[in-house]
């Protein structure tokens, strides 16, 4: 009895370890095909969200080109019908809405006397307002303004490097708005946008600002799922034509207990960003890796129940 047992036996022990191995192996795949479709899901999601940051940046570009019909007629334009023009804009419902509109004067330097004349005040720079704005062959010089808080009248957007690169290229890019670099001014991140304009037939650039910081704050809060938080960087180039890539929200690198990142590049305008996506464990409660697990250790625990239980009828 005991000699026929021995092959029963191994045969057992063969069936029992192979079966163990088929169900490891089946609930490991059930795990990485569940941790793909959560990733998946989670990569179809923020795309979305940046579809929408995209449309956004495109809607405000047409509001600009809006906000320039104001200058078709070639009139000079008062400091109050600028203003109203601004506010009646609110209408429209764009959104994000500018929080700033501005007119810059193109003026060369031998006639930065001329504008100071007749601004009735001095030509300052972005950053130290209380000083004088350095001297350039060619400024883009701040005449009409709806808000004093940022950027008020006499300010050279040439000061800047990133207002700089919106004013010329808009200037030179005529009918067509320019999205600039992000600027980081004391109530958080604002992005200009820039479109050629004439007022009175002298040449001008139409600015308007707008909050990205609260943008991206509305956005992360009524878009983002619980679970995927954004990271936004931008590249930049220096005067030597070095690229550098700067922390617009959040760290360069992503968090240690991020289990995704998805890197989005969007390019409009002279704006360069770079959208990180990291997505955590919260994300929809992680991935359903349960069902692997049960067959993986409830089936191994059943296929030994079952070959000890055969076992014992035949002892």
């Amino acid at each position: 009895m005991t000699a026929r047992r021995t092959p029963i036996a191994a045969l057992l022990l063969l069936g029992l370890l192979f079966s163990v191995a088929l169900c490891l192996s089946t609930g490991e795949k059930m795990k990485r095909d569940a941790y793909t479709r959560w990733v998946e899901h989670a990569q179809n999601e923020v795309n979305s969200i940046t579809d929408v940051i995209y449309s956004r940046m495109i809607e405000s570009s047409v509001a600009v080109r809006g906000y320039s019909t104001l200058f078709f007629s070639g009139a000079r334009i008062s400091e109050e019908e600028f203003e109203t023009a601004f506010d009646n804009a609110a209408d429209w419902n764009t959104d994000p809405s500018f929080e700033l509109l501005a007119y810059a004067r193109r003026a060369l330097r031998h006639e930065r006397s001329e504008i100071i004349a007749e601004i009735g005040a001095p030509i300052i720079p972005i950053e130290n307002p209380e000083e004088e704005a350095p001297v350039f062959y060619e400024s883009y010089i701040v005449t009409h303004n709806n808000n004093q808080t940022h950027f008020p009248i006499g300010t050279d957007f040439s000061s800047l490097p990133q207002t700089r690169t919106v004013v010329e290229t808009a200037f030179r890019r005529r009918h067509q708005t320019v999205m600039g670099p992000a600027i980081d001014l004391e109530d958080g991140l604002h992005v200009p946008f820039g479109i050629y304009a004439s007022h009175a037939g002298i040449d001008g650039v139409l600015v308007a600002v707008m909050n990205l910081s609260e943008f991206l704050d509305l956005v992360m809060s009524t878009q983002a799922p619980v679970g995927v938080d954004l990271r936004l960087s931008e590249r930049v180039q220096d005067a030597m034509d070095h690229s550098e890539v700067i922390s617009l929200r959040g760290p360069l690198t992503p968090p240690v207990d991020a289990l995704e990142t998805f890197k989005i590049r969007l390019s409009h305008g002279q704006a360069r960003w770079d959208l990180s996506w990291d997505v955590y464990e919260s994300y929809q409660d992680g991935p359903n890796l349960a069902p692997g697990a049960t067959v993986q250790w409830g089936g191994s625990g059943i296929v030994g129940l079952i070959c000890a239980t055969i076992w014992m009828l035949l002892l």
